[in-house]
């Protein structure tokens, strides 16, 4: 190995785009077989899957000059700002990672290791091949701190479905809680005039990302929550509000929500002490334990506060704003059958001479 150059540069490649990492990088690459671990609920035993390996790569860098440092800054602003899906990836055909045949890198972290005199000044970069699904977010509500499996997959958790009672659902539902909860851990989608599906008063933006790509059909979604109950309404998706209904997947709308434009959230499971359903989503009581900040009108100021979390139904409950339509993805299947009428058959005249059941004799 006598040609170290090789492997003290590390250059980062986005597409047409090079990164190079500035001073002397050295790279490290581990392999670990990714684990999912879920509890039957016939028999309560423990199943333990080994998935396909995942490549973790650590980056020590050690920089001497001005203008490396320089450098390293400009990298650092492009790994915080990520893309549109989410953190920044790349390729790179650094002989420790292409040796182990890396397709592509998601930035992870970054950790500064200090300036020496002597030794210039660290840094430590990591990046990982994949997304990891068994990775957890967590969302903080009146009722305490639920935790969320990364991506609706089976976990130590259990599926999003087994957390409580009634978690009853179909594919097509099941599909768009997973969705749902992945779009939870991910950074906020960006919408047009600086504001995010995080913002309140986008509700149904940020159901609508995770339910079609889940495939719920794009036309169901209009420009908010009630033009969505509409569209779901004429396309026989929705239902009226009614209690003990409720699927995971399925998404509930409360078209009398004090903003005027409505309220849209994706049941993603149910509580276990009372089987609440759990609705994920951007909310304001999400928005409110974050300390955004309402005007003398009752509306949210803060543009910028990450709404998105998981609350039980009843604390989006109010007089004001009550639950009013279940959308269920993949529709609600074959209506139950008329009941036939049955024909009437002749009458049996009266026998002469006895009065009728139905009229009484005239008092004599």
């Amino acid at each position: 190995m006598t040609a170290a150059k090789l492997h003290d540069d590390l250059v980062l490649l986005d597409g047409g785009k090079r990164w190079p990492v500035p001073g002397a990088s050295m790279v490290r690459v581990t392999m670990s077989a990714n684990t999912d671990s879920q509890e039957l609920p016939a028999d309560g035993k423990a199943v333990t899957q080994l998935n396909e390996a995942t490549g973790e790569v650590e980056v020590k860098v050690t920089m001497w000059t001005p203008a490396q440092w320089d450098a390293y800054q400009s990298l650092l602003a492009h790994l915080r700002r990520g893309t549109k899906s989410g953190p920044a990836v790349f390729t790179s055909t650094h002989p420790e990672i292409r040796g182990r045949r890396i397709k592509r890198l998601y930035f992870v972290s970054e950790e500064g290791g200090g300036y020496s005199p002597k030794g210039g000044y660290s840094a430590t970069l990591k990046f990982s091949e994949k997304l990891k699904e068994k990775d957890k977010a967590t969302a903080v509500g009146d009722a305490g701190t639920i935790t969320i499996p990364g991506g609706g997959a089976s976990g130590a958790g259990g599926t999003p479905g087994n957390w409580g009672s009634g978690g009853t659902t179909t594919a097509a539902g099941q599909a768009s809680a997973d969705s749902m909860l992945r779009s939870l851990v991910a950074p906020p989608v960006p919408l047009t005039g600086g504001n995010t599906t995080a913002t309140p008063g986008f509700c149904s933006a940020s159901v609508r990302v995770p339910a079609t790509a889940a495939g719920v059909p794009a036309a169901v979604f209009g420009a908010s929550a009630r033009a969505t109950e509409a569209n779901a309404n004429r396309m026989g998706l929705g239902r009226p509000w009614q209690p003990g209904v409720t699927q995971v997947g399925d998404m509930i709308g409360f078209a009398n929500d004090p903003s005027g434009y409505g309220h849209l959230g994706t049941v993603v499971g149910f509580d276990k002490k009372d089987g609440m359903p759990l609705v994920a989503g951007n909310n304001l009581v999400t928005y409110r334990q974050k300390g955004g900040r309402f005007d003398g009108a009752g509306r949210p100021i803060d543009r910028h506060i990450d709404s998105r979390g998981v609350v039980r139904l009843d604390q989006l409950t109010t007089p004001k704003s009550q639950p009013t339509t279940i959308i269920r993805p993949g529709g609600w299947g074959a209506a139950p059958p008329k009941p036939k009428p049955r024909p009437i058959g002749p009458v049996a005249p009266i026998p002469q001479g006895m009065p009728s059941q139905n009229v009484q004799p005239p008092a004599r």
